[in-house]
């Protein structure tokens, strides 16, 4: 019997939007918001847990420096002096740096599923994700689980046969980097 091995993205913030919710939002609005017109609602907009929202909107147009300032700005407001984290130098000192990529490889390879966590507002979490799946699929594991993309009634069913996903694939697919590991994986490793 053969064991199935999973690799999952998941992207995990104080704000989730859910892929029904996310598809929903998209047919109302229209695919792609210029940095003014996020810019001016941004503005108006004193509710800071909504700035994520406009971080990911940012970053779908690939406005990466109105990206992270609307992250920081998320950032900012939701920190308060009762949950900062206090930095211990003695503590950090213990560590270094490795290269991720071989490292992880190297710990992923007798494990049956693997979990990536990443940011909805940073592609870069992307990019490296797409660098791990050829190496992933050399071990064995077959199964690419995202959070962008829906099951039931909104499922975009003809994905795995087109091998590339479009507007109504999912919210976060609009973003370049997320469309480009979802063509990767399925064209160039999970052929």
């Amino acid at each position: 019997m053969s064991t199935l091995r999973w690799c999952c993205l998941l992207s995990l913030s104080v704000t989730l939007a859910w892929p029904a919710q996310a598809q929903q939002a998209s047919a109302q609005q229209p695919d792609y918001r210029f940095s003014q017109a996020i810019l001016a609602q941004w503005q108006h907009d004193s509710v800071w847990s909504n700035y994520q929202n406009y971080a990911v909107q940012f970053s779908q147009i690939g406005d990466y420096c109105h990206t992270l300032a609307a992250q920081s700005a998320f950032e900012k407001g939701r920190n308060s002096p009762d949950n900062n984290i206090r930095f211990d130098p003695a503590y950090a000192r213990q560590f270094h740096a490795v290269a991720a990529q071989p490292e992880l490889l190297r710990r992923t390879a007798t494990r049956q599923l693997v979990l990536l966590n990443e940011a909805h507002y940073q592609p870069l979490n992307r990019v490296f994700t797409r660098s791990m799946l050829a190496g992933l699929y050399a071990q064995g594991f077959r199964y690419l689980c995202l959070e962008d993309l829906a099951n039931g009634p909104q499922a975009d069913a003809p994905l795995n046969q087109r091998k590339y996903p479009t507007r109504a694939t999912g919210y976060y697919s609009l973003e370049p980097q997320y469309g480009e590991l979802e063509r990767y994986a399925l064209g160039a490793v999970l052929n």
